[in-house]
C-alpha cells in the first residue's frame, strides 16, 4: 500500500486524514495550535522576498505521517516573474516541522518543471523559518516558468509547513508526488493551503546588490570511447577545480555533478563563472582516486565570455583495469561481473553456488576476506584486481568410519597423506579463523601434502564425488 501525504496541524488539537484523490494512504494536515510564526518578507535596496503564501505559519504542516518523499514548490509563470527578469535568487526560505528528514532546496524551470538547481540543507531548525543561502545564485529567466521549493525525504511525521489559506491555485500549492506535479487540492480537496516558501531576489548575483560580471560556462565531457569501462547507471561524473575551490569530488554535488545527456555517454554541467583563468579536471565517483588521470597537469580555460567546452575523458587512449574472478573450489559455483573498469568505477560482482555448496566469502590476492555477501559492490582500485569467491559444501560428511577417507600421520610433523575410496577433486585447508592457507584441485584418490605453515589446529575440506569431507589435523612444531 502506498503512502500519501497528509497534513498535520497540531500537537493534537486536531489531526485529521483526508483522501488524496483515491490513493492508498493520504496526505494529512497536522495542527499543533502553537503561536503564529511570521516571516519578515522585507523589500529593501538589497533585494526582495517573493512568495505566494501569507508568510505565516499557525502551527500547520502536511505529510503522510510515514516514510515518504515529495517536493513542494511555488510556481511563477512568465507574466508573474517578468518584473524580476535577469535578477538572481540568492536565498530560499521554508518552514520545516519534522526533524528526521532530509531537506533539499531545489529550483525548476519551464512548464514541465525541469530541475536546474539542487542543494542539500545541512543544518535546519524545525518549527521556524529557515533561510538557505544558495552556493551559486540563480539567474531568473522570465521567458519560462520559475519554480522554487524543497524536496523532502522524510521518515515520518508532517514535515512541510503551510499557511492557513486560501490557496493561490496552481502557484502556491504545487506538489511533486509519485512523479507528477499536481496542486495540493488534487491530492486532498480539503487542503486549500499554500506552502510556506519564499525566494530572495537581488539585482546582481553576489547577494549584496553589487552586480558582478559572470559568464555561462558549459562543460561537456564525452566518455564514449571508455563506455565499456563504467556504468552510467551506477557511476557519478564530477567536475571540480578552481571554480569550486578544488572541493573534493562529491563534496559539493550541486556544483560538481554532471548530467548525462539522454542515453549518450556525454555528460554536461553549466556554471556561472566570473572572468578569469581556471584549472579543472573530471572525476568518477566520490574522492580523488577516480581522476581521468593521476596527478598533474590539470585542464585550463580562460573565461571572458559565455563559452561551451567540449572535452574527451582522459584526452587520449585509455584502458580499464582488469578484474579477474575465481571460484574455490573451482567447480563449486559460478561468478559474474568480471570485466575491465576505470579507476574508482562502481563494480558489482555476484557468486552463485552449485548444488551441494553454499557461498562463504570473497577474498583478495592476499587471501584477506573483503566481503561475506554473495552480491558485492565496491569501487575499482587504480590497478588490476583478482577476487575469489569461496564456497563450502553443504553435504558434509564427518564420520570417518562410514567412509574410506584417511589422513595420516596425524598429528603432522613435516607432511601428511590423504587417501580416499572416492575420486578427490579438491583440497582446501583453513585455520580456525577461516583463513585459507592451501587450496588445490586434485584428480586422484590420494595426495601427499608437505607442511608449510605454523603449528596449530587446521581444518581440511576434501571434495569428492560423494560429498565434502571435513577433517581436523594437528600440526606440530
Amino acid at each position: 500500500m502506498k503512502n500519501i501525504l497528509q497534513p498535520f496541524t497540531g500537537i493534537l488539537i486536531f489531526c485529521c486524514a483526508f483522501p488524496f484523490g483515491g490513493t492508498a494512504q493520504d496526505f494529512q494536515l497536522s495542527k499543533t495550535g502553537g503561536a503564529t510564526v511570521v516571516a519578515v518578507f522585507q523589500e529593501n535596496e538589497e533585494g526582495e522576498w517573493i512568495h505566494w503564501d501569507s508568510g505565516e505559519n499557525q502551527g500547520n504542516s502536511i505529510g503522510a505521517n510515514d516514510v515518504a518523499q515529495f517536493s513542494i514548490a511555488h510556481r511563477w509563470e512568465p507574466a508573474d516573474i517578468d518584473p524580476y527578469d535577469e535578477m538572481h535568487i540568492t536565498m530560499v526560505r521554508f518552514f520545516p516541522r519534522y526533524q528526521d528528514a532530509v531537506y533539499t532546496v531545489k529550483i525548476w524551470t519551464g512548464a514541465d518543471a525541469a530541475e536546474v538547481y539542487s542543494q542539500v540543507v545541512d543544518t535546519f531548525t524545525i518549527e521556524a523559518w529557515n533561510e538557505i543561502e544558495l552556493v551559486t545564485p540563480f539567474e531568473i529567466d522570465a521567458s519560462v516558468d520559475l519554480w522554487y521549493g524543497v524536496d523532502i525525504d522524510t521518515q515520518g511525521g508532517y514535515p512541510a509547513g503551510c499557511d492557513a489559506g486560501p490557496e493561490v491555485a496552481g502557484k502556491g500549492n504545487m506538489t511533486l508526488w509519485e512523479g507528477d506535479w499536481v496542486e495540493l487540492t488534487h491530492l486532498n480537496p480539503d487542503l486549500p493551503f499554500n506552502w510556506n516558501l519564499g525566494a530572495f531576489v537581488v539585482n546582481g548575483d553576489n547577494g549584496n546588490g553589487e552586480p558582478e560580471d559572470t559568464y555561462e560556462v558549459t562543460f561537456n565531457l564525452d566518455m564514449t570511447y571508455v563506455a565499456q569501462y563504467f556504468n552510467p547507471d551506477l557511476d557519478v561524473v564530477y567536475v571540480t577545480g578552481h571554480m569550486t575551490e578544488w572541493a573534493e569530488p562529491g563534496e559539493l554535488p550541486e556544483l560538481q555533478t554532471m548530467t548525462r545527456i539522454e542515453d549518450s555517454y556525454i555528460f554536461t554541467r553549466t556554471l556561472q563563472l566570473e572572468e578569469g583563468e581556471y584549472e579543472y579536471k573530471y572525476f568518477l565517483n566520490d574522492g580523488w582516486y577516480g581522476g581521468e588521470w593521476q596527478g598533474y597537469p590539470n585542464r585550463e580555460i580562460t573565461v571572458a565570455e559565455d563559452i561551451t567546452i567540449n572535452d574527451l575523458w582522459g584526452a587520449g587512449p585509455q584502458y580499464g583495469y582488469g578484474l579477474t574472478l575465481l571460484t574455490d573450489p573451482e567447480d563449486a559455483g559460478t561468478v559474474d561481473g568480471e570485466a575491465s573498469f576505470l579507476a574508482n568505477a562502481m563494480v558489482q560482482v555476484s557468486a552463485t553456488p552449485e548444488e551441494g555448496f553454499s557461498f562463504l566469502n570473497w577474498t583478495d590476492e592476499d587471501e584477506e576476506v573483503v566481503s561475506t555477501d554473495a552480491q558485492y559492490q565496491f569501487n575499482m582500485p587504480p590497478e588490476g584486481l583478482t577476487l575469489t569467491a569461496n564456497f563450502e559444501g553443504t553435504n558434509l560428511v564427518d564420520d570417518p568410519k562410514q567412509h574410506a577417507i584417511k589422513i595420516f600421520p596425524n598429528p603432522v610433523q613435516d607432511h601428511f597423506n590423504i587417501r580416499s575410496d572416492y575420486l578427490i577433486t579438491h583440497i582446501k585447508i583453513t585455520d580456525l579463523s577461516g583463513r585459507v592457507i592451501y587450496s588445490q584441485p586434485v584428480n586422484d584418490n590420494q595426495i601427499r601434502i608437505e607442511k608449510s605453515w605454523e603449528a596449530g589446529m587446521y581444518l581440511v575440506s576434501i571434495t569428492t564425488a560423494k560429498g565434502v569431507f571435513v577433517r581436523k589435523v594437528q600440526v606440530g612444531q
